[in-house]
Order: C-alpha cells, then sequence, then structure tokens
C-alpha cells in the first residue's frame, strides 16, 4: 500500500514536482516507468526513514532529491 503522504508529494511544490512538469509537458501524461520508479524511491525513503526513528530519538532530513537522501542523526 502507498503512504498517503507520498501522493500528497505530487504537486508543484512536492517532491513530485518533475512528474508534474513532466505531465504538463506531454498533455497531461506521465511515464509509466517515470511515475513507478518515483514511487518506489519515495516509498522506500519513508520505510528507511521509519527504521532509523525506531533506532534514534531524533532523524534530520537535510537533503533530498530523486534517490539522493542526506540524514542526520544523533551520536
Amino acid at each position: 500500500m502507498v503512504d498517503e503522504s507520498v501522493i500528497n508529494e505530487l504537486s508543484y511544490n512536492g517532491l513530485g514536482r518533475d512528474l508534474v512538469k513532466e505531465a504538463d509537458d506531454f498533455m497531461g501524461t506521465v511515464s509509466v516507468k517515470n511515475f513507478l520508479n518515483w514511487l518506489y524511491i519515495e516509498q522506500a525513503g519513508l520505510n528507511i526513514l521509519d527504521g532509523l526513528c525506531e533506532n534514534f530519538n531524533e532523524v534530520e532530513i537535510l537533503e533530498h532529491y530523486n534517490d539522493y537522501y542526506k540524514l542526520r542523526v544523533p551520536r
């Protein structure tokens, strides 16, 4: 099941802005490959963050773009 917070990122101001721009460029459509790749990466990222949150009191996302995550956790 897809986390609703991931779907909410499909906006010009969200993490899915590249897909929204692609839809604008191609008459409202996006490549299935691009969508599934984006969805997989975002969902996997949330799963990793959830796992880290179980082991650390605090997890800070410093940067996130495409499949790149830069995180900070306490020592």
